[in-house]
């Protein structure tokens, strides 16, 4: 698979490329990930779509910029590589934190974003937070395995080597301020101002909250209010890790084929 790299003057940004064989599609990994967690979804899109998969700053092969990655700074990053990579109609897809930006970048570039899908984006500081908070030690332990570059103990302790792979290759400062400063990160993502300017379908996919989904009822039932053009479906016995389950996938495709 072909990666290619994108300077927008602030950050490099590493991509993957596919042939030209359709309507442009964008996917967006979620936090502490890269393009390479999408695979599952990349794979079916490649022989009907024109696939383009970035790693945001400081994740992947992107640039590090150290205490530069608030949600703000990520959509800026997808805007310009959207209005300078991509500029024509396409369909914008994120899952978790990639989810996140891909709902402020939808509400940001109307007339480009025709479409919208986006997998367990947290959508409210009252539902993350707590999630966060039981996460704390865990992150603060896989903080000081990447900080001392201890991989060997960082991939034991997660216990997935796609994961592993991911952590292992993104900023500490990513790491940190996920656990630590989540708030400040997430300044400028809110829905109520966010949601009533997203003009395309969207499909928004999540899993059960007792099996760890991001997104509570209550939440979903104000975007409801916000949108007539969100279409949510829940993932029967799935949290919020979901990427690579065949009916996460089968839900997706015939809303952008």
């Amino acid at each position: 698979m072909t990666e290619l790299l994108y300077d927008n003057k602030s950050v490099t940004l590493n991509y993957f490329e596919g042939p030209k064989n359709g309507t442009p599609i964008l996917l967006l990994h979620g936090n502490m990930g890269r393009w390479q967690s999408l695979s599952p979804i990349i794979d079916k899109l490649l022989e009907t779509r024109h696939v383009f998969a970035l790693d945001l700053r400081g994740h992947g092969k992107s640039s590090h910029v150290p205490h530069s990655y608030l949600v703000t700074n990520h959509s800026q990053d997808v805007v310009s590589f959207i209005k300078n990579k991509i500029n024509e109609p396409l369909t914008l897809l994120g899952y978790s934190l990639g989810g996140m930006i891909a709902l402020m970048v939808a509400a940001q570039l109307p007339e480009l974003v025709h479409r919208l899908v986006v997998l367990e984006p947290p959508l409210t500081l009252d539902t993350l937070t707590p999630i966060i908070e039981l996460q704390k030690e865990f992150g603060h332990r896989l903080l000081h395995y990447r900080r001392t570059n201890q991989i060997e103990q960082l991939y034991a302790e997660i216990n997935d080597d796609s994961s592993s792979i991911g952590i292992s290759l993104c900023d500490p400062s990513v790491i940190q301020i996920t656990i630590d400063q989540h708030e400040k990160m997430l300044a400028g993502f809110d829905i109520e101002q966010l949601i009533p300017l997203i003009k395309c379908p969207f499909l928004l996919l999540r899993g059960e909250a007792q099996l760890g989904s991001m997104i509570s009822d209550k939440d979903i039932e104000r975007v409801r209010q916000l949108s007539p053009h969100m279409n949510e479906r829940t993932m029967q016995g799935l949290g919020h890790s979901m990427l690579s389950e065949e009916k996460v996938i089968s839900a997706i495709l015939p809303e952008i084929k």
